[in-house]
This record gives C-alpha cells, structure tokens and sequence, in this order.
C-alpha cells in the first residue's frame, strides 16, 4: 500500500473535514468508479485516485516530489549557487576563488 505525500501550500487554509476519512475517500471516489469499487479497492489506489482528481480539478493540492526530483533541485540550486558566487566575485573584480 503506497499513500500519496503533500507538501503544504504556502497560504492554503482548507476547511478540515469533520467526517471519518475512509468514508470521505469513499464519497470522493464513487462518482468516478460506482460505490461498490470505491469501498472495495485497495486503500492506497483510493487515496491516489482522489486526490489525482482532486489536483485535476484544480484544488489546492500538491504533490511531493520524488527522490529523483528532489536530487535534481537539489543539483540545480547547488549549480545556482556557484553561478551566483561567480558573479559576485567577477562583480568584486576578485577572481573566482575555485576556478
């Protein structure tokens, strides 16, 4: 069983649901599959299924990233960083410390 991870939206204030979450899931999912799947589909597909649909149609949901992903950023900012050193010290009219 794998669940979907979020990562906040900065400013989001979603009501809080006050209704059990496996019947809110439920409710989610008939509409899309009938109400005989929704309750009997694995609790993980439930889960990536609503909330896939709830991002479709616009709502405030976000996905977290992957490992892969997070690597990539994390190369990407490393890489902006050192433009930016570059840039300053060319700016400086010093010679870029490391090359």
């Amino acid at each position: 069983m794998s669940l979907p991870e979020h990562m906040e939206k900065v400013g989001s204030k979603g009501d809080p649901i006050t209704a059990p979450y496996v019947m809110t899931r439920v409710c989610m999912a008939a509409p899309l599959v009938g109400e005989e799947r929704a309750w009997s589909m694995p609790f993980g597909l439930l889960c990536w299924m609503t909330d896939s649909n709830v991002e479709a149609q616009g709502g405030e949901l976000k996905f977290a990233p992957d490992d892969a992903t997070l690597i990539e950023w994390d190369e990407q900012a490393k890489q902006a960083e050192e433009t930016g050193r570059r840039l300053l010290a060319e700016r400086q009219g010093k010679a870029f410390p490391n090359g």
